[in-house]
């Protein structure tokens, strides 16, 4: 499996190569990016667009990243709660087969120290 995650993972990257490659003119070349606003104005230094569509693409990476962390805390909280009742009900099960087995084993010393000494009446209620 790790081969295969290798393998795909140099294939995506050397298709991105290849792309950078094939578009070398376009993505070296210079260009001013300027944001005008009626009461204020900025002109960025010139960069190659590549830089541009890196830094666009960073930016984009780490809002989606950050939108997602409030996903993964509630996740993180949700199996942790699940979690704490999963071990309560496992601690539960685990006391009533305790109290089986003393139950069991209470009924049988009965029954080997010949304490049974009830009626058929008792008997047939028991069977039930």
């Amino acid at each position: 499996m790790t081969r295969m995650k290798l393998i795909l993972t140099l294939l995506v990257l050397g298709f991105i190569g290849l792309l950078f490659y094939q578009n070398q003119g376009y993505l070296l070349q210079t260009y001013t990016f300027s944001l005008n606003f009626h009461f204020f104005g900025y002109s960025f230094p010139d960069a190659p667009t590549g830089i541009y569509f890196a830094i666009c693409f960073a930016a984009g990476f780490l809002i989606m990243f950050f939108s997602s962390l409030m996903i993964r805390f509630r996740a993180a909280t949700r199996i942790r709660m699940l979690r704490n009742e999963n071990q309560q009900h496992l601690e539960t099960i685990e006391a009533l087969q305790e109290e089986l087995a003393d139950k069991a084993y209470s009924a049988k010393r009965q029954d080997n120290h010949g304490e049974h000494d009830s009626s058929p009446e008792d008997a047939q209620d028991q069977r039930l």
